[in-house]
């Protein structure tokens, strides 16, 4: 009986711990879906000729024409060499047409001027992701969330990466944390 008792709460255990990681799947594949919000900032905005060149890339990337938005992107790097932001989208941007290896470049020029750049180290991460290098996602989602706790996609990103390696507390953890995130953004109607 006592047996009985304890497999009936392991397959209870394991059920909810199931369906926690299918619901962090679904974050996952949602997230996935909308990577790449612009995060174009205040302090950005007042750069003059170059923040009118990010907002026309932003609004080509926000219609879809990526290739019109690493123009526009490229300008304001043109315009400021030292634009994180520029570099951060346009490396969305290539993300977005697939060319990786553009992307990394961008993200890692955007570190390599703001190694405190939340966004760029997301960024990075979704797209180290892909290559399964999870370590390097962890501490790239690690540092982001010490940057910003509010970045769900992180946690995300972070939580998947756990799972991949076998960590399933954390992954839970992380899927947890996503989830409490986006929730309180519904609330907040935000």
């Amino acid at each position: 009986m006592n047996r009985l008792r304890w497999v009936v709460l392991l397959v209870g255990a394991l059920s909810v711990l199931a369906l926690v990681l299918f619901a962090g799947l679904g974050l996952f594949r949602s997230t996935r879906a909308r990577v790449a919000s612009l995060p174009t900032t205040a302090a950005a905005a007042s750069n003059g000729p170059a923040a009118a060149a990010l907002a026309r890339g932003d609004a080509a990337f926000e219609n879809g024409d990526y290739v019109a938005a690493i123009a526009a992107y490229s300008d304001a790097i043109t315009l400021k060499p030292d634009f994180a932001e520029a570099y951060n989208n346009r490396g969305l941007a290539h993300y977005r047409l697939n060319d990786s290896e553009a992307a990394l470049a961008d993200y890692n020029r955007a570190l390599s001027l703001r190694p405190d750049y939340a966004y760029a180290l997301t960024n990075r991460a979704i797209l180290i992701y892909d290559t399964g290098d999870y370590t390097a996602v962890i501490a790239d989602t690690s540092r982001a969330v010490e940057l910003d706790p509010d970045d769900d996609s992180a946690y995300v990103f972070r939580g998947n990466a756990y799972l991949r390696v076998g960590d399933y507390t954390r992954a839970l953890a992380d899927m947890l944390k996503a989830n409490s995130i986006r929730m309180q953004r519904r609330t907040d109607g935000l």
